[in-house]
């Protein structure tokens, strides 16, 4: 339960880690996520929704992020490779 993580550690002792399943050739590949402070995540959108504070995630990052995963299962549901529909201004929120 990633609610229960402190930092600097999670609830099985192992550092937290993305996995890539590339479906072409069945290949997978672990990619070590940094030690985060979830707290400070929820503290930010307690500000936020008490008006103390911006919304920790900004609508554009949130939107090209639900992309995403709406592209992911798209590509899975249909076994081939699917355009990221991601206008210029979704793009360039990860670069800020």
């Amino acid at each position: 339960m990633v609610a229960a993580l402190t930092p600097g550690g999670d609830a099985a002792g192992e550092a937290e880690h993305a996995v890539h399943v590339d479906g072409a050739s069945g290949r997978v590949d672990q990619t070590p996520i940094p030690p985060g402070d979830y707290r400070q995540f929820y503290v930010r959108l307690r500000d936020a929704l008490l008006g103390a504070g911006s919304n920790p995630v900004p609508p554009e990052q949130a939107v090209a992020v639900m992309a995403v995963i709406e592209t992911a299962i798209q590509s899975s549901t249909e076994g081939r490779t699917c355009a990221l529909p991601l206008t210029a201004l979704e793009r360039r929120s990860f670069k800020d």
